[in-house]
């Protein structure tokens, strides 16, 4: 399949306009995605220290 030249200038002229649009409105996507996920996949509650010291172990 042939291309005509005007064709590829047109596409090298438009890309960085593209990228500028796209990549911006997926990376907006992608945070929102993360930040959804992490809401709902969040440990809630209070959070006790379970973590066993040598200072805690003398005391016991």
């Amino acid at each position: 399949m042939l291309y005509n030249v005007s064709d590829f200038i047109v596409l090298v002229l438009f890309l960085p306009v593209a990228m500028n649009i796209i990549l911006p409105l997926g990376i907006l996507a992608v945070w929102l995605v993360g930040r959804c996920f992490n809401l709902f996949t969040a440990d809630r509650g209070e959070k006790k220290d379970e973590t066993v010291t040598a200072k805690a172990l003398a005391h016991s």
